[in-house]
This record gives structure tokens, C-alpha cells and sequence, in this order.
């Protein structure tokens, strides 16, 4: 069994297994190292392993220094999966300087990185970069046609696709919803062909990829997640299909500009697709065939964070770990902290 760091397990819905202490993880040795606390980050699995750069730290410069906020993105945390251990490496190349609300993805041995702002929410950018995980070195993706690209520079979603075979990413731009194809091969924008439902009155979201040509998205704008949307989008080369799951009632719904964001991961299980949303003193699975909402028992830890990073690992068919780490507290307390809950099904 992988995962034999630091961990809890906690109980989920129809057929997972109940919550008990995990025998595989004990508690880590004084000598294990542990990343510094953050937020606005994000975690991408390669292989085995789990990297995780960037997010605002309370140790950054209190100034606005771009040399010297160079130096503090050249590094990477890796968290290998199978053995439950973090490790720091040193990166080589020009990292980017958007290092929170980013959005990554990998495509094979690459990480790609699009948008974010600095820590000081002085330097946005709308730039493409990636970094290999095996010379870890950054470099900047430059497109042919830069001015069909994506405008909007933090808070976008992104998701790796293959369409006839070739590997593209799509990143998609809120406020209005915008969808950008970008083609790995020729490093080229497209702006497809948008179809189906509107989606539209949006701000925030999560997007989740389903398989190689489809993803969900989960409008995260409402303060009770069951007030949400929930749309299936797939992606043919040329064109994009809006498909409406849940149309999320906005009966007694709490919009506030100052929503904690919940972050999301979707689950394979036997009985069929659900979503895993956790943040926001809120922990739900939404059931895609059946489009309902189920709460979900954790402890208040787990939950009352904002801006964590959230991740699904499939270790075999029946064992599934989600991996969570730092975030947001009471009175903006930054966390360090890695959560790892297990889901067996049975």
C-alpha cells in the first residue's frame, strides 16, 4: 500500500469505506522534511509522485522584488506517493512569476503552467510555461499567434485533451465564459466553435477532466454548493459541446464576493462518476447520474480551509487517495499541513 506517511482516512458515501485510523500511515519521523505553509497553489500527479510549486507564503518578501521572487519559485515540492514522503527540489530555467490561483496541468512528462498573479497581486501574467519533471527545467511555451489567446491572467481552468490523437490544452476564462484550444504540436490558440448550453453568470469554477475528450465543470460561485451548476463539456477538434447536468437552484442561495473557494477532484467509482468538493466549512459528493448532493463526515480541519490544493490519486481499483495540503484558516492562518484520505470501495 502506498502512502505510508502522515495521513487520516475518512468515511464517504454509497459503498466507500468507513473512517478509521490508517495502520499504513503513521506519524512521520522528526527528520521527514515538510513544505512551508501556503495557499493559492495547486498539485498535478506524474507517475508516482505528486508536485506542488508555488502559492502565497507567509516567508516571501514583504516587497514587491521580482529577482528575488525568482529565486523563491525555483524550487518544487514532490510528495512521493508511494511512500507518503516530501522532498524540495531545485528547478533550473526562468520560472514564471504568476505563483497563486494559477491553473496546471500535465501532459505526459511535462507541467504545464497558465496565468496567476505574484505574491504581492503586483505581476499577472496570461503566459504559458512548463517544466519537465524528470530535468526539471522550466521553459516558456511561446505561441505562433499570442493574440488569439486567453485574456484573462488568474482563476482560469485548464485540462490536458487528446482529439484525433494529438494532444492539446483548453483552458477556459470566466466572466464571460470563454474556451481556448491550444495545440501542443504547433503551439497554436483555436478558439473552437461553442454549441449546446449556455454558460453563462459564472465567476468561479472547477473543472475536472472526465477522460480524454470531456471534463465537468463545477460553477463554484454560490456559498451552498448545492446551489451550483454542474455541466459536461466535450471536446471534438474545431468545436466544444455545453451539456447542463444540474442547473443548481438558487432558492435561498448566499452569493459573497468574499467566497472561501472550494476546490474539487472527481472520483470513479463503481457505482459511477461523483465530484469530491471540499472547502469552505462545507464536504460534499455530487453523483453525476443521479444529480444529487450528499455531505460528507470530516473533521472540521479538513474542511475549513480556502485555496488548499486537492488531488485524486487511483492507487488500484479499489483504493483511492485524495491527497490535500495547506490552505487557508480562521483569520487567514496559512497551513502546512497534508491531509491524505482513502477511499476504499467495496
Amino acid at each position: 500500500m502506498g502512502l505510508s506517511g502522515r495521513g487520516t482516512i475518512f468515511p464517504l458515501p454509497n459503498k466507500m469505506a468507513a473512517l478509521k485510523p490508517a495502520k499504513a500511515v503513521p506519524s512521520p519521523t522528526v527528520k521527514d522534511y515538510e513544505p512551508a505553509e501556503r495557499s493559492g497553489h495547486s498539485t498535478v500527479i506524474v507517475g508516482d509522485c505528486l508536485y506542488m510549486w508555488g502559492g502565497r507564503r507567509d516567508d516571501h518578501p514583504k516587497e514587491h522584488n521580482i529577482e528575488m521572487e525568482k529565486r523563491d519559485s525555483s524550487f518544487v515540492e514532490v510528495l512521493h506517493l508511494l511512500t507518503g514522503r516530501w522532498e524540495q527540489k531545485p528547478t533550473t530555467g526562468d520560472p514564471p512569476l504568476g505563483s497563486i490561483n494559477y491553473a496546471a496541468v500535465a501532459i505526459g512528462n511535462e507541467i504545464f503552467y497558465y496565468g496567476g498573479l505574484c505574491s504581492h497581486r503586483r505581476y499577472d501574467d496570461n503566459v504559458l510555461y512548463s517544466l519537465n519533471v524528470d530535468t526539471l527545467k522550466w521553459r516558456k511555451v511561446v505561441p505562433t499567434n499570442p493574440e488569439d489567446g486567453p485574456k484573462k491572467k488568474d482563476d482560469c481552468g485548464m485540462i490536458a485533451v487528446k482529439i484525433e490523437g494529438e494532444d492539446y490544452l483548453v483552458i477556459i476564462e470566466s466572466e464571460p465564459i470563454n474556451i481556448h484550444y491550444f495545440r501542443i504540436a504547433t503551439s497554436q490558440w483555436i478558439s473552437p466553435e461553442v454549441t449546446g448550453d449556455v454558460i453563462t453568470g459564472i465567476e468561479y469554477f472547477n473543472l475536472m477532466s472526465v477522460d480524454d475528450t470531456s471534463a465537468i465543470l463545477l460553477q463554484n460561485d454560490d456559498n451552498d454548493i448545492s446551489n451550483n451548476s454542474v455541466y459536461r463539456l466535450t471536446f471534438t477538434k474545431g468545436s466544444v459541446v455545453c451539456a447542463t447536468i444540474s442547473n443548481g437552484s438558487k432558492k435561498g442561495g448566499t452569493y459573497s464576493m468574499f467566497l472561501p473557494p472550494r476546490r474539487s477532484v472527481l472520483l470513479n467509482s463503481p457505482s459511477g462518476l461523483k465530484l469530491l468538493t471540499i472547502g469552505g466549512r462545507q464536504c460534499e459528493t455530487f453523483d453525476i447520474n443521479k444529480t444529487n448532493w450528499k455531505e460528507v463526515g470530516v473533521p472540521e480541519s479538513v474542511k475549513n480551509r480556502k485555496y488548499q490544493s486537492l488531488s485524486v490519486w487511483n492507487e488500484d481499483t479499489t483504493n483511492t487517495w485524495i491527497i490535500e495540503f495547506g490552505g487557508e484558516g480562521k483569520l487567514k492562518s496559512l497551513s502546512d499541513h497534508t491531509t491524505f484520505l482513502n477511499i476504499r470501495y467495496t
